[in-house]
Parts: C-alpha cells; structure tokens; sequence
C-alpha cells in the first residue's frame, strides 16, 4: 500500500513481491538498509557486553544486558510452555547472543551431567559455565533462589571438573541465570 514493493497474489494464496523501480531500489540500499545494519550493530554491541562482563566477572552488566534485550526482543507468550521446557526457550536466546563466538558449546557432558552452557577461551585460559533456570516468579527473591540453584547443580553435578583436570584452564567461572518472562538476573560463583 505505501509502495515500497510491488505484489501479486496467485491463486492459492502466495505473494510475490519486487522491488517496483529504481527509485524504490535507492531508498532500500540507502535508508532501509543502513537503519537494519544499525540495529544489527547495536544488538551485536549487545552481544559483546555480555560476553565481556561473563569474562570480567560482572554479573550486573550481563544482567542489564540481559533485561535490556528481553524487554525488546520477547513476548510474554513466549515462555508459555510446560515448567519442563521453559528454560529450553531461554537456553536459545542466550545461544542466538553468542553465535559467532569460539568456544560456546551447548549441553556439553560434563562431570555428572550436562551444562546448559559452556565457553572455552584457549587465549584468556577461562571456561565460563552457564547453569539456566526458569523463576516461577520475577521477584526479586525467587529469581535469586531460582540463580542460587543454578549455581548449586553446577556444584552437585561438577560440571568444571573434567575443565580442571583438563589442565588446560587456569580459571572456571560460574554463572546462575535465572529468567521469568522479560526479566533475568545473573549470578556469580554464590554472589551477586
């Protein structure tokens, strides 16, 4: 209707759509398409602060990051799904924000189980571990409980055991992220 594309309809009820002339094709390459690599820049500044404060040790900003991101990117009908399969919609979008990285790995088997997440950085000698749990509550009590569990089965089940014994990591560092529909919150090692 505005007339930046051109459509037809076939008989079953696909479109096709074109680019209707030249002067349409200058306003994508020069104004649509600078605003979408803006917005993919910024999500991917985004992504590196995230990645640099698991790295600093600084749960707050990975939390801002986090919250900041949920609030303009989720729905609340996102996470209506069993209990059981809640956190597995968070363990996606976490994994969407470190795409590009080296050394994420999903549901790695480790100790006596599987990490929900883990990044090896051969250079820096670190592995960060995150353990990711689904809050019945956005409170701020219940999303602290929900990330001392997280912590407390990275524990239990020696998830940096075998990147210990591995010897090829002087430091592993724990994270609980706990998430409750456009709120997250992430600690470290018991502290927040």
């Amino acid at each position: 209707m505005t007339g930046y594309l051109t459509g037809t309809r076939d008989d079953s009820g696909n479109y096709s759509l074109w680019i209707p002339d030249k002067e349409v094709q200058e306003i994508y390459e020069d104004d649509i398409i600078e605003w979408f690599k803006g917005s993919v820049k910024k999500d991917r500044d985004s992504a590196d602060k995230f990645y640099n404060a698991a790295f600093d040790e600084d749960p707050v900003t990975m939390t801002r990051v986090l919250n900041r991101l949920l609030r303009k990117s989720v729905s609340v009908r996102d996470s209506f799904a069993r209990k059981s399969i809640r956190e597995n919609f968070y363990h996606g979008f976490i994994l969407g924000l470190l795409t590009g990285y080296e050394g994420v790995d999903s549901n790695s088997e480790n100790g006596d189980g599987y990490s929900d997440i883990t990044i090896t950085d051969d250079n820096r000698n670190t592995v960060i571990v995150f353990e990711l749990k689904y809050s019945e509550s956005g409170d701020s009590d219940s999303m602290k409980k929900s990330c001392m569990d997280a912590l407390g089965q990275i524990e239990s089940k020696h998830y940096d055991e075998n990147l210990v014994l591995s010897g090829m990591y002087d430091k592993v560092v724990k994270y609980g992220l706990a998430f409750n529909m456009k709120r997250a919150m992430v600690m470290m090692n018991g502290a927040n």
